[in-house]
This record gives structure tokens, C-alpha cells and sequence, in this order.
């Protein structure tokens, strides 16, 4: 499977995290990998998300989201509900246009 990416920052962004903070990524949680993806697609996220990380897990209640735009926080929900295993976010409001910017992704 092809991993796409939202734009060379957010494939620089994960690739670095992963490799600095995760000993053995193919022993992780996908659903942490996930989270991590999600969560390193918005350059404003992932300045707040970065101190809620540890190299196994995220404290998405340590997360401070103010400020963040609508994409950013339905990336947060996203990767909160896929780490959580819960449904707070469909598919429906992952793909609309309206709610979530189109993106052009590599």
C-alpha cells in the first residue's frame, strides 16, 4: 500500500518523527502510527501535538487545540477516534470539500 502524504513537509515531518522516536515501527500500534500520520499533516497540529507524544503514545488530553483552523481540528478528531478505536468523525466529514480543504497530496 502507497502511503500518501498531504505535501513534502508532512512526508519530511512523519519520516523524521517516526525514525527519532519510535525504536522498532513495524512493532507499534497502527493505530499510534495513524495518529502520528493525522496528526503531522497540519503544521499548526503538530506544534501543539509534538509535547503530547511519546514514542508509544498520545495524550490527546495534554493536546491544547485553541486556535486551530477546521481542517486541523478534524484531522485532531480523526486521529483522536482512529488512536481511541471510537467513531467521533465519518467518512462523510473527512471527504467533504466544504468542511475539509481540498489537498493536493504526493
Amino acid at each position: 500500500m502507497k502511503i500518501k502524504f498531504k505535501s513534502a513537509w508532512h512526508r519530511k515531518t512523519f519520516t523524521e518523527y517516526i525514525t527519532e522516536n519510535v525504536k522498532n515501527p513495524y512493532l507499534s500500534r497502527n493505530e499510534y502510527i495513524a495518529a502520528v500520520f493525522l496528526l503531522s499533516a497540519d503544521k499548526f497540529l503538530w506544534k501543539k501535538a509534538r509535547g503530547a507524544l511519546t514514542g508509544y503514545s498520545v495524550n490527546f488530553k495534554s493536546l491544547d487545540i485553541a486556535g486551530i483552523s477546521t481542517e486541523g481540528y478534524a484531522l485532531f478528531t480523526a486521529a483522536k477516534a482512529v488512536y481511541h478505536g471510537s467513531a467521533d468523525i465519518s467518512i462523510n466529514e473527512l471527504g467533504d470539500v466544504n468542511l475539509i480543504g481540498r489537498c493536493e497530496f504526493n
